[in-house]
């Protein structure tokens, strides 16, 4: 037994895993980790955060099975993560060395609710993927690279450059 002594009043319970309803939700990939099915087969599972609205911080996990023993299976999965890369703003998304690389990236999940066809009462969160459109790097604010600070005024007589876009914008 260990001895504690830690009022907990304060915090709420984790009482809500239930799926979120269909919509779109703006989210930012925080964790992933290689893990093993019963069956042997091994998957990259991504962990996300809603980053606004009624569901502000509820996580949604994604199972990408890469090495599947079904070669259709593996295809969707590897199609899927191109599709989070290209969306999130990876610099290459045609080449993935390490699953970290997507820790931070910002995209917005398009959720929706799948009913077992085996089984009605059973329900699973279907994720599609989009781009974050609305900002301007597809990074999470923290890992933005320092901007130069915007110019005091600028020449009446000139017109206005116009700004670079990034590959993402276009």
């Amino acid at each position: 037994m260990s001895q504690l002594d830690l009022p907990l009043d304060s915090y709420d319970v984790f009482d809500d895993f239930s799926l979120l309803p269909p919509g779109e939700y703006p989210a930012t990939i925080i964790a992933s980790e290689i893990r093993e099915s019963r069956a042997g087969d091994r998957s990259l599972s991504l962990t996300y955060r809603i980053d606004d609205g009624r569901y502000h911080g509820r996580r949604v996990f994604d199972d990408l099975r890469l090495w599947h023993s079904n070669q259709t299976v593996r295809e969707i999965a590897a199609r899927a993560l191109k599709t989070i890369a290209t969306v999130s703003g990876h610099p290459n998304p045609n080449y993935i060395g390490n699953s970290e690389e997507l820790h931070g990236r910002q995209l917005i999940l398009k959720l929706s609710i799948r009913k077992d066809k085996n089984d009605p009462t059973k329900e699973y969160q279907d994720i599609k993927y989009a781009k974050a459109s609305q900002m301007p790097d597809a990074r999470a604010p923290w890992q933005d690279a320092p901007r130069s600070p915007a110019p005091q005024s600028a020449p009446t007589a000139q017109p206005a450059q116009p700004t670079a876009r990034m590959p993402w914008e276009m």
